[in-house]
């Protein structure tokens, strides 16, 4: 409990815990995933209301102050709302949406979350991967490639997906 108290005070989301660190305090990496990724559900936490946020996510990552309003849920909740906020509270999703009702803000929202809080890498397994990249290349170009060289990628591109040198720090791989 010391160890993951220390590092998530210390450490950025980019940050990896060490291995040695994983196998001699397997309840370290956790407790932080508990601390940092997990919504405490407290209105007065700055850090959830920021982090752990549907609607603040959005925001933070597309500009957007709502999500879409229809199509909704069967208590009037937009489905979009609905899927990302159970993908950023670590449930399994299956989300089927009509054409045009923003599908893939259901599986960004929570990979740039996710990454953003705990480095880590979200897999999209997609048949419509070649609509993402031609449908939305203005927003998703801003959203996956931010100024601090972050990079989404998709199959095919780049010879290695996971070379560093030719990625930089991949968060979302889309097959």
């Amino acid at each position: 409990m010391a160890y993951a108290l220390a590092w998530i005070s210390v450490s950025g989301g980019e940050s990896v815990m060490p291995p040695w660190v994983r196998v001699s305090f397997p309840e370290a990496a956790l407790i932080v995933r508990q601390l940092r990724d997990t919504n405490c559900g407290h209105p007065s936490c700055a850090w959830c209301a920021t982090m752990n946020d549907p609607k603040g996510a959005l925001k933070r990552w597309f500009g957007f102050p709502s999500f879409r309003p229809e199509p909704t849920d069967t208590a009037g909740r937009p489905l979009q709302e609905v899927i990302v906020e159970r993908a950023m509270g670590h449930d399994h999703v299956l989300g089927i949406l009509p054409t045009g009702t923003g599908k893939s803000v259901c599986y960004q929202v929570p990979a740039l979350s996710l990454y953003d809080k705990m480095g880590a890498l979200t897999v999209v397994i997609s048949p419509l991967v070649a609509l993402i990249a031609r449908h939305q290349p203005e927003t998703f170009e801003e959203a996956t490639h931010p100024a601090d060289g972050t990079t989404v990628l998709e199959e095919g591109l780049g010879s290695d997906p996971f070379d560093q040198d030719s990625c930089g720090d991949l968060f979302l791989f889309a097959l």
